[in-house]
């Protein structure tokens, strides 16, 4: 059986609802990208979200943080390559 790396409906709502916390804080300037990461990986812990719909869930939260404050782009798509890239290593 095939597995499946879309995000239910339930999934999409919660990384939705944590990055717009996140963007909501207004300490989130001054947080680390480990910071960042270390919320959303926590966030997954919570429900027991499937590791292979991690980055599907990643990228979720960040376009809800960039729905909210569009001036993150840079920063974010920074984070996430530099993660991509460490991961290939």
């Amino acid at each position: 059986m095939k597995k499946t790396m879309h995000l239910t409906k339930q999934e999409r709502e919660i990384a939705g609802r944590i990055g717009r916390r996140l963007a909501e804080r207004s300490e989130f300037m001054d947080m680390t990208e480990d910071d960042i990461s270390e919320l959303i990986v926590w966030s997954t812990h919570a429900f027991d979200l499937d590791p292979e719909k991690f980055v599907a869930y990643r990228l979720k939260v960040y376009k809800s943080i960039l729905e909210q404050k569009p001036d993150y782009k840079e920063r974010l798509v920074k984070s996430f390559y530099r993660e991509v890239m460490a991961s290939k290593n």
